[in-house]
């Protein structure tokens, strides 16, 4: 005959938790008798096994040149790194240093910028208007800056040709910035290239050229722009030339000429830049003239309705 506990039911139940909690500390111990036992492991837990890539990325190569190569296991070691350590937190700024060294290798080819303007609106603008040939190059010296950094300038010595504006001495310098990122404008030195350069008047037989002056080859420039130059241009230098960019545009007084090449064509050197100048009439308005002859009285007298 099976003998009844005297124990009660709570009794019973409070003894069995008590005995759970027993073996639960005891599970503990032993758990950390063995972390204590068992070599130690480097920070961080342990390492994920990643495949590493060793191609390399060019940053900040411009027209083919690669500037400074960054590996792919640096960036993926950081990124898992910046994960582990600070979540939301190292990822932006790793973006931020990435756009600092792009920023700083990258080569500022677009810090000089330049309105397009017609050919005609370059040579009023112009002090200076020559056929002619660069013969050698250097750099030179031109002062110093606020700083007293020495400013430095490339000068070529020139052969000129033809003289379409400017002073009574030939020009025998041209002077411009060491680089195009600071708006100088380059020149072939072999002496088989003409041009047709027009910049400002520096005195004594010298000029300064820029990236957004008026600087083409000879060869490049069509038979009205080549005639155009000794007497068709200079006619219309009072003469404003708007430049339209979409269809339809509208003059805003009698002494505008629309340039619309750019709407038309989509270029900026298309027919009118080719082919047309900006001509001032007897009762002072302007118009689009084409041929490679000199304006006829006729067209001179037209009045506008």
């Amino acid at each position: 005959m099976q003998r009844r506990s005297s124990e009660s039911p709570e009794h019973i139940k409070k003894r069995s938790l008590a005995a759970a909690r027993g073996r639960k500390h005891l599970h503990r111990r032993q758990r950390r008798a063995a972390a204590a036992a068992a070599p130690a492991k480097p920070l961080g837990g342990p390492r994920r096994r990643t495949r590493t890539f060793r191609r390399r990325i060019a940053v900040g190569g411009v027209g083919g040149s690669a500037g400074p190569a960054v590996d792919e296991a640096f960036w993926g070691a950081s990124l898992s790194r910046s994960r582990r350590t600070m979540p939301g937190a190292a990822l932006p700024s790793l973006l931020a240093w990435l756009a600092v060294l792009l920023l700083g290798r990258a080569r500022p080819t677009d810090a000089c910028s330049c309105s397009p303007i017609h050919p005609q609106q370059a040579f009023c603008n112009a002090d200076v208007v020559i056929r002619a040939k660069a013969v050698s190059a250097k750099e030179v010296d031109s002062g110093n800056d606020i700083y007293g950094n020495p400013i430095k300038r490339i000068q070529y010595e020139v052969k000129q040709i033809k003289m379409f504006k400017g002073p009574d001495q030939d020009i025998e310098f041209i002077y411009t910035a060491p680089s195009t990122a600071v708006c100088g404008q380059p020149l072939d030195t072999g002496g088989k290239k003409e041009y047709l350069i027009a910049g400002k008047s520096e005195g004594d037989g010298k000029m300064h050229i820029t990236l957004c002056d008026l600087v083409a080859t000879w060869d490049s420039l069509s038979p009205t722009q080549k005639k155009s130059l000794n007497q068709r241009y200079q006619m219309g230098c009072e003469c404003k030339i708007s430049r339209c960019l979409s269809i339809p545009c509208f003059v805003s007084s009698s002494d505008e000429c629309l340039w619309t090449d750019w709407a038309m064509e989509k270029i900026v050197g298309g027919r009118q830049a080719k082919h047309y100048a900006c001509i001032k009439r007897s009762d002072g308005s302007c118009a689009w003239y084409r041929g490679m002859a000199p304006p006829k009285q006729e067209f001179l007298d037209i009045e506008d309705p």
